[in-house]
């Protein structure tokens, strides 16, 4: 006897984790439900795991990952409209292995708790099938569904609208080889589904059923998947938040209840987690998760989510989600801004009001970044919001040829780079030899400014320089500058500029993007760059005249006159405005 596995299907219910992850592949209590399937059938059974080359790579990388030998057969699909089906699988299999034993047949995606040993110890020569009992002729509707007379099947109908019975299949059979012949006559004409040949198989030989009253799930969608998760053993989760294995708890107000399992390389803080699958690399803080699966690398703050799954590599704050239905929290950034602002989600509120804003899209940002063609699930990378003022302070700001602007940038990565903007520079002020500057402020979030001297592509200078929340940054005359969200939630960030000018992109994009990006590595140099000098710099601002304890916007409205050097810049020395920390390391 030999067995195969089907791990083939592309699980398009069970999307968005199985956009990029076959579901087989899905973690049922710290293991891939296929890795349960492999430890149950006697170690003597030679194993065929039968899956697309979509995920070709993913079983590769979990056959090395087992304690025996597993032999791979991979269709040469990567969708469902041209993937061979089960039943049609299985045949291939057959023909094109030369199998002439009897063979178990699994699918990939249950998740059972009965002995494979045991089921075989009921196998006498007719096919068999392994069956449950779901209680419930609504659930039945979903499964093939069997009549038996003894350990007879009298009876099978796949999926029937009236169900005579609440004993299912659970596609875990023996096929004896004597019945390879009907199955190649049988696949001439069906190919998908598994239960049709069984259904067949009834009208013309005999057909067992093994009972089992040991628990089964059907991993075929979200719900299937939570209740396998509910109610699998508790291997690797304890009820003390301390003993997960590989996972940081900070704060004092972390709560683990039900059935919770946390990867490792994830950090909960401040955060209760009930019912919950968390993959690798998440980090989940000030937030309530209950009944939710938590892709890898996903980042979570000061949400309420419930019965939702979350992509992998998402960022997600300030959000109340249930199912489908979402909700934003308005985040209050009055008191860091200085002005009555608030954040909805990407929506910037000004007294209440949606402020309007130009957007930067990833495909029209494409050419910036290192790989163009990288894939993400990002489209809009950010916002901006420009001229904001109450309405009784423009008189002053349009006397002082002043603009006050607030730029959001979303988190996350494109291929492995940050989000950023695309950059620009400033254009040359008639009758002098310098360009406009600028000054910024983090008002929340974490950025990295990238600012360079440059004459098209050869640059004397690039500076970088790290900022958070309350930081100002200016950006001299004749410096072109890119600013990078390198943290885990929005980035907002104020600018003040003289407001007669229109920004100059073409350098940046003829280069793509600027001298320097910044990915998950570290920095990496712009080979389309030739650079005499790499520095990471901090802000000098003992020169300018401001009150360190303001905010931008009140400092800006207090004190107008205090930022001249901003429209009359060939008035200033700007030689201090930065120390020099260190050189730029590269990764």
């Amino acid at each position: 006897m030999k067995a195969l596995i089907l791990a083939g299907g592309y699980a398009t219910r069970l999307w968005p984790l199985t956009k990029e992850k076959a579901k087989p592949l899905l973690l049922v209590n710290g293991k891939p439900m296929i890795t349960h399937v492999m430890d149950k059938i006697p170690s003597e059974i030679e194993v065929f795991v039968a899956t697309n080359e979509t995920f070709k790579k993913d079983f590769n990388a979990w056959k090395k990952s087992l304690k025996r030998p597993v032999k791979m057969v991979f269709e040469k699909t990567s969708h469902n409209a041209n993937k061979l089906g089960a039943i049609g699988a299985i045949a291939s299999f057959i023909k094109e292995n030369k199998i002439n034993e009897d063979l178990i047949i699994i699918g990939g995606d249950n998740y059972f708790k009965f002995e494979i040993q045991d089921f075989l110890a009921n196998y006498k020569g007719d096919t068999l099938i392994a069956a449950y009992n779901v209680g419930s002729l609504e659930i039945a509707k979903r499964f093939g569904v069997l009549s038996v007379q003894g350990n007879k099947v009298v009876e099978f109908a796949e999926k029937p609208q009236e169900p005579k019975s609440t004993l299912v299949n659970t596609f875990c059979c023996v096929f004896p080889k004597e019945i390879y012949p009907m199955l190649f006559d049988f696949v001439k004409i069906h190919t998908d589904n598994q239960g049709s040949f069984i259904e067949y198989l009834v009208n013309k030989t005999d057909v067992r059923a093994y009972i089992t009253e040991e628990d089964w799930f059907d991993i075929g969608s979200f719900d299937g998947y939570m209740e396998a998760h509910r109610n699998a053993s508790k291997e690797r989760n304890h009820d003390n938040s301390s003993k997960f294995f590989g996972v940081d708890f900070w704060g004092e107000k972390n709560t683990i209840r039900g059935n919770v399992f946390i990867d490792e390389g994830t950090a909960i803080k401040n955060s209760t987690i009930d019912n919950c699958i968390i993959l690798g690399h998440c980090m989940i803080e000030d937030s309530t998760l209950k009944n939710c699966i938590i892709d890898e690398g996903s980042y979570i703050s000061n949400c309420k989510l419930s019965e939702t799954m979350i992509e992998k590599g998402t960022h997600i704050s300030n959000t109340v989600l249930r199912k489908d239905k979402k909700k934003h929290l308005d985040r209050d950034l009055s008191i860091d801004a200085g002005i009555a602002v608030k954040l909805k989600g990407f929506d910037l509120m000004l007294k209440g009001r949606k402020v309007e804003f130009a957007t930067r899209l990833l495909e029209e940002a494409r050419p910036y970044f290192a790989k163009p063609k990288a894939e993400s699930k990002i489209t809009e990378i950010y916002r901006m919001y420009r001229d904001i003022h109450l309405e009784q302070d423009e008189v002053k700001l349009r006397n002082n040829n002043l603009r006050y602007d607030i730029t959001v940038v979303a988190p996350g990565l494109i291929g492995d780079e940050y989000i950023k903007t695309i950059g620009h520079y400033h254009p040359v002020i008639k009758g002098s030899e310098v360009t406009y500057p600028e000054i910024y402020e983090v008002i929340e979030g974490h950025a990295n400014y990238v600012l360079q001297n440059c004459k098209e592509n050869h640059c004397n200078e690039v500076i970088v320089i790290d900022a958070k929340a309350g930081d100002k940054v200016i950006i001299p005359p004749n410096y072109g500058h890119v600013t990078i969200n390198v943290g885990h939630k929005y980035l907002v960030m104020a600018n003040i500029t003289a407001d007669n000018f229109s920004s100059d992109y073409k350098d940046y994009e003829q280069y793509r993007g600027a001298a320097v990006y910044r990915t998950k590595a570290g920095w990496v140099p712009n080979p389309k760059y030739s650079v005499t000098s790499y520095k990471k710099v901090r802000p000098n601002l003992s020169w300018y005249k401001y009150d360190e304890n303001l905010p931008l916007y009140k400092s800006l409205i207090k004190s107008t006159s205090n930022y001249d050097f901003l429209v009359n810049p060939d008035k200033y020395d700007f030689s201090k405005v930065f120390e020099v920390v260190s050189e730029i390391k590269f990764s």
